[in-house]
């Protein structure tokens, strides 16, 4: 967006974030795990084969996502994982870090922090557009990298 003279608006940076999303998300295609729009603890890495990922997750640790469009409703999840731990576990919420749980998705151990698997699991069924938050739950440090989530019908 432009000022009508052309120019570029000033915005002010919060510690929010971008309060309305220019598009909603659809979750139903491939969606890069590094799309955040706010998060606590977690990095990103990258390398030559994956790409960028996110990393560094601990117990507790959290991805929010702004606006995804779950239109008539997703029953299932699948994320690209890596573990050279004891893995952990992502919770699944939708309108707040604490808010409804929709699915729990076990992450085991993969042999290694770049040796992906994908793993699934069912969720509730979840319909119209939400906030999205990814809660990380485990009892070591360096869970699991993550690389990619999906939802499907």
């Amino acid at each position: 967006m432009y000022n009508p003279d052309g120019s570029i608006p000033l915005i002010v940076p919060t510690k929010e974030g971008v309060k309305e999303s220019v598009s909603f998300l659809n979750p139903y295609t491939r969606v890069q795990a590094e799309t955040i729009a706010s998060s606590e603890g977690v990095k990103t890495a990258s390398d030559s084969k994956t790409g960028i990922y996110v990393t560094k997750i601990n117990n507790g640790d959290y991805i929010k996502v702004r606006s995804v469009d779950f239109g008539k409703g997703a029953t299932m999840f699948e994320a690209s994982v890596a573990s050279a731990s004891s893995g952990g576990n992502i919770e699944i919420r939708i309108g707040a870090i604490d808010g409804e749980l929709i699915g729990t998705i076990e992450v085991k151990n993969t042999s290694g922090l770049q040796n992906w698997a994908t793993v699934k699991g069912k969720v509730k069924k979840t319909s119209g557009v939400h906030d999205l938050y990814f809660v990380f739950k485990g009892s070591n440090s360096d869970l699991f990298n993550f690389d990619w989530w999906k939802f499907s019908l």
